[in-house]
């Protein structure tokens, strides 16, 4: 390592404060275009989630000097947790045609020299835990953790020169495509599956067989074909079909926490125990675990319950209606509402169902402190019953979909942890890439 050099982030790069966008002028849509980019907008694990997150575009004038483009690095200058994990973390403006604004306590990377600094090296230098650690050491304030251009310059390390630089950036890339290129077909298939859902027991326009009277895959468009429809609480449904109330067709179970005092409730525990927070990191589909687990002890000594894997958790309570389908046993805290599948209505069903029911959930959350869906109020909610075979179909054709999403997910997984165990060892130097692997 005698040709790297021990340097300063200052050398290779300037930051550039964001500009405070009026609040008043800001409009929450479906489809914005000059998106003010905000601390929401970043992904934990460094990046955006401009599709999985609350985007607003700015209706008023701006300095034209804060316009984004492609490639641009932005990074968290402020964090809300006392741990700082989001402290410094960078995300690269993407090229998908998109107006974006540089915000206020948003630093954006001005590469000083691209001859001899490699932006996608300085991205994952970024992502480093010692250059969060180095943050989180130098911030101000207890609550909100605040960092600034000259904390973020002085970070000492060591250098490589800029060929090697990009090697280490290509690598990193690379795996960064391949698990963004999996979420991106992971949102494809979730698409068509709740397109399939609404299709067929929203518009209920389920294939049926109206020789045999009974569901099928090649059999024509129920409700347009003809099909009877007969009235209910719920307006037209097709005959056979019955509306009752989903706490009559389904058990849903609240949630608890151990008390952090007792050691035994947590230490060495197995069980997974997921908070809101853990649906809101990932945003997908199927989990495959929790942060924190607890013991049985635990759980027999908190009003937590346990639920078999591929049961509905739905967040309740101050960030409502957050989805995930678990993978293995678990429980929850109080901040949720469970869904267990029965022999009636698959995880599958369900799902679907549950999306439908998003906006209304919403609707119907209340309190004083802090919004919150009554696990009484949501077993009130009207459930359309389909007959069973049109169930059993269903789960045919869609079972597919769910399946590769959940492989992919695993592999994002996988790829994940390859990530992060290379980006400490390459930018310390421990492990070095060999140019013919780019060949």
């Amino acid at each position: 390592m005698s040709e790297w050099k021990e340097t300063t982030l200052g050398n290779l790069i300037e930051i550039k404060h964001g500009w405070a966008f009026k609040g008043e002028h800001l409009n929450e849509t479906n489809e914005p275009k000059n998106i003010v980019v905000a601390i929401g907008n970043f992904d934990y694990s460094g990046g955006f989630r401009f599709n999985a997150t609350r985007t607003k575009e700015y209706l008023d004038s701006y300095p034209k000097d804060y316009e984004l483009a492609p490639g641009d690095i932005l990074m968290a200058m402020t964090c809300q947790t006392a741990g700082g994990e989001i402290l410094g973390i960078p995300g690269r403006i993407p090229d998908d045609g998109k107006m974006y604004l540089h915000n206020q306590r948003l630093g954006k990377v001005e590469i000083r020299d691209l001859e001899e600094t490699d932006p996608s090296f300085v991205y994952w230098l970024c992502l480093w835990r010692n250059f969060n650690h180095h943050l989180v050491a130098t911030a101000t304030g207890t609550k909100i953790l605040h960092t600034a251009p000259e904390r973020i310059k002085s970070f000492v390390f060591e250098c490589p020169p800029i060929d090697e630089q990009k090697q280490i950036g290509k690598t990193l890339d690379a795996l960064d495509l391949k698990i963004e290129n999996l979420r991106r077909q992971n949102e494809t298939l979730e698409a068509i599956a709740q397109t399939l859902f609404k299709h067929w027991f929203v518009d209920f326009e389920f294939p049926f067989d109206f020789a045999q009277g009974k569901p099928n895959a090649d059999g024509k468009p129920y409700k347009s074909s003809g099909g009877e429809m007969v009235p209910s609480e719920l307006g037209e449904i097709p005959a056979g079909w019955r509306v009752g109330t989903l706490g009559d067709e389904v058990e849903t179970l609240g949630g608890g926490t151990p008390s952090t005092k007792e050691p035994d409730y947590w230490i060495d525990g197995n069980i997974p125990w997921y908070s809101p927070t853990d649906l809101t990191k990932s945003n997908t589909l199927f989990s495959l675990g929790s942060e924190k687990q607890i013991t049985r002890l635990g759980l027999e000594k908190s009003s937590a319950k346990l639920f078999p894997a591929y049961s509905i958790l739905l967040t309740s309570r101050a960030t409502i209606g957050e989805i995930t389908i678990n993978t293995q046993s678990a429980c929850t805290n109080q901040g949720f509402i469970t869904l267990v599948p029965n022999e009636k209505f698959s995880f599958y069903f369900l799902h679907g169902w549950l999306l439908t029911q998003i906006n209304l959930i919403k609707q119907l959350a209340s309190g004083s402190t802090f919004p919150e869906l009554s696990k009484s109020t949501f077993r009130k909610f009207l459930f359309l019953a389909p007959d069973p075979s049109q169930i059993e179909e269903y789960d045919k054709a869609i079972k597919p979909l769910f399946q590769k999403v959940e492989n992919n997910i695993r592999q994002i997984q996988t790829l994940t942890e390859t990530r992060d165990v290379l980006l400490p060892k390459l930018m310390s130097g421990k492990l070095r890439i060999q140019e013919e692997l780019h060949e």
